[in-house]
Parts: structure tokens; sequence; C-alpha cells
């Protein structure tokens, strides 16, 4: 009985010894927004007592979620421990900014430039503030659904800025499902336009993105993109896969069995973290 107390002991305080830190209650002040945004900071274990730089992941939510979804719904805590302790993953800062239903795109009327903040002020924010490094294979994007949408959308319209992009579900729509709009039919009407701005939409859809990249900026990217079998944006994604293929993006899709939800999406993260790993490790 002494032995198993013991050994049970030693558990319980090796996992007490790498335990990272969850941050909820920073924000940065936008001008460009002219309001308060707010964010979530994973920061790996002895970040607080040493003076080391770690590669950065910008991890998205959805729409219906804010900052702190991925770690109330998605674990983050704990599967980024876990994977550092495992030796999987190197230790990384993790940052979710609020997005709140702003798509993470400037909107057609200019009255919401959310992704202007982003590179403008809030990732500058993040390497003046946090020990973090800034070479682009040092630096990630990925979300789910509406953040990976909008990882899509930012590695193909900044490809000198991430070495990586995962995308989990993303809410790519084809043009035809973006002409009836069945979906998100109010909130993009405030975002492109009624009748849809079309010019405008076309410098956010990934698949037109990804379509008309330029043959300089093909490898200067790394796209995983990930969707459930029975996800009901099934439509888009594949049509994201062939523009991708089509274009000779360097990239890779996997579909498994799943649908539109956070079974799917936590079983999904550790992948695009160990290729973060990847990515620091060239």
């Amino acid at each position: 009985m002494k032995k198993w107390f013991g050994c049970l002991s030693a558990l319980l305080l090796s996992a007490a010894a790498w335990a990272g830190e969850i941050v909820t209650d920073r924000s940065v002040k936008s001008d460009i927004l002219g309001r308060s945004v707010r964010y979530t900071v994973y920061l790996p274990d002895g970040y607080g007592s040493g003076t080391a730089d770690y590669p950065v992941l910008y991890l998205l939510h959805g729409l219906g979620d804010d900052h702190t979804a991925w770690v109330a719904k998605g674990a983050l805590l704990t599967l980024a421990d876990s994977l550092i302790r495992s030796g999987e993953i190197v230790p990384m800062v993790i940052v979710t900014p609020d997005a709140w239903d702003s798509w993470y795109v400037n909107d057609y009327a200019g009255k919401c430039r959310y992704e202007d903040m982003f590179f403008e002020e809030f990732m500058p924010y993040v390497e003046n503030t946090y020990r973090v490094r800034r070479e682009q294979k040092n630096t990630f994007i990925a979300g789910l659904s509406m953040g990976g949408n909008a990882s899509l959308m930012y590695v193909l319209r900044h490809p000198d800025r991430f070495g990586v992009c995962g995308a989990l579900s993303p809410a790519v729509l084809t043009d035809a499902e973006m002409e009836q709009r069945a979906l998100f039919s109010d909130l993009f009407k405030r975002l492109f336009g009624d009748p849809v701005d079309w010019d405008h939409y076309r410098r956010y859809s990934a698949i037109d993105l990804a379509r008309n990249l330029p043959e300089a900026d093909k490898r200067k990217v790394d796209i995983y993109v990930d969707c459930g079998d029975d996800d009901f944006l099934y439509k888009g994604n594949d049509a994201m896969h062939t523009a991708l293929r089509d274009a000779g993006i360097r990239s890779e899709y996997r579909m498994r069995d799943g649908g539109h939800n956070w079974e799917y999406w936590r079983t999904g993260l550790p992948e695009i973290l160990r290729r973060c790993t990847s990515s620091s490790n060239r």
C-alpha cells in the first residue's frame, strides 16, 4: 500500500512540477477599433522565472465564443502542458484574442477594421509584451470554424508572417453558399454589404486568395486543414482543398470521423501543435 501511494504521489508531483499558466484578464487598447480587445494567453512552465524567448501561436476562436473558449471548452491548458511534458511539442506562448462576431476581417463599410487591428496593433503588442520569437518559422496561426477560416485568410493575405497555419473545421463558403447566404445571413450583410460587395468579399475569400496567390509566395506558407466527415461546412472545405492543390500551395487536408463540435477540435489541436514544433525546429 505504501508503495502504491508513493507511485501516485510521484505522478502527482510530476504533473504539478510542469504547469503552464493561463491569464484571461488582459486587454489591448485599440485606436483602430476605438475599443479594448480582450485576450487570453497560455504561458508555458518556467516562463515567469526564466529569460528564454518562445515560439508564439495565435489561436483563434469561433463564432459565438470568445477569447476564453479554447481554455474553457478546448482544454488548452491540459493539452499544452501534457504535450510539452511528453516532449511532443516545444514550449510556446499561445494567445487567443477576442473577435466577437467580426469574422476577423475589415468590414466593407470601414466601421470595424479587425484585420488592421490584428496586424498593426495586436501582434506588435504581443511581441513587445511577451518574450516571443518574431521569425516566420516561430510564429503560427490556427483556429476553429470562424477562426479556422480567418487563419487561412491571414496566412494567404500575409504569407511572410506565419510558419504554420492550422484550420480546424474552417467556415469556408463556396460562392454558391455565399450567394444564397443561408448561413450567417444578417452577419454577412453587415460585413460584406447587401447586396454583397463582391470585390470586398473576394479580398477575404480563402478560396479566391488561394487561387490568386502569387507564385513567389506559394512555398512560403504551410497549411493544414482538418474537417469532420459529418461537418455541415464540408462543401467549402472540399473546395478549399481543391483550390490549394490546383494552385500548387503546400498544404495537407485531413477528414476524420466527426462533426462541428468541441470533441473534434480538442482532438485536432495536438496535430497542429506538433506541426508548429516541426516548423520551429527547422
